[in-house]
């Protein structure tokens, strides 16, 4: 039963990757960044979602300092890029 549920898991989200073309990270030793980067690569062509995931982008690039593996990201590593939004881009935004 439970090996069922992990193929159907592995199936789900093969067909997600390819729905969104945004593939999942199967490997937690890969560097945020770059990752993060390449689907902001991917989506030049599509103007609205490019300027808001460079934007993005832009920001992890302030926050992260060193390099992150995908292994690192964790719920206090949101909590502190938040807050980072909280003090940066949301005064700017509120202008």
């Amino acid at each position: 039963m439970i090996k069922a549920k992990k193929l159907e898991s592995e199936l789900q989200m093969d067909w997600l990757s390819v729905t969104l073309d945004m593939p999942f990270i199967n490997d937690k030793e890969i560097d945020f960044l770059a990752y993060y980067k390449s689907i902001v690569r991917k989506r030049y062509t599509s103007k609205g979602n490019y300027d808001n995931l460079l934007s993005s982008y832009n920001y992890f690039e302030l926050f992260c300092k060193d390099s992150y593996m995908v292994s690192q990201l964790t719920a206090v590593f949101c909590q502190d890029f938040k807050d980072l939004l909280d003090t940066v881009a949301l005064p700017f935004f509120k202008q």
